[in-house]
């Protein structure tokens, strides 16, 4: 088999920015808040930086809604990642770096959802508004 076949199927470079997996957090995120960390961790790896902002913002919505429709719903397991937000912003620009924070607020910190998430939205949105999208 192509070894760098299966380094994309197991070990994305664009997935391990900086010695951190994206999976490592996302598996512990609702579906929707893991779409959108997702799509923001490799918005500049993939060549469609735009694109893959858009869809974050979309998934991040979509689970604004979810929260506010369903007060008891979840937006993360129990468990947080074995390491520091710090860590997991640091490899990335102040906008997407905070975006992920909040999503990060949201899911172990009990931010609120309305304002956390609408404060993502706007940083994301601010950076494809700065043409570094």
């Amino acid at each position: 088999e192509d070894r760098s076949m299966n380094d994309m199927i197991n070990r994305p470079a664009h997935y391990t920015r900086h010695g951190i997996e994206c999976v490592e957090v996302s598996e512990r995120l609702s579906s929707a808040l893991a779409q959108a960390l997702q799509y923001l961790w490799r918005a500049d790896e993939k060549g469609k930086p735009g694109l893959d902002r858009g869809k974050a913002i979309w998934w991040l919505r979509r689970e604004r809604a979810r929260l506010l429709a369903n007060p008891d719903a979840r937006p993360a397991c129990d468990d947080a990642p074995p390491f520091s937000l710090s860590r997991v912003v640091a490899p990335f620009d102040a906008h997407t770096g905070e975006a992920m924070a909040c999503i990060w607020r949201v899911a172990w910190d009990g931010a609120a959802p309305d304002d956390t998430l609408d404060l993502a939205i706007r940083l994301i949105e601010m950076r494809i508004a700065a043409g570094t999208a």
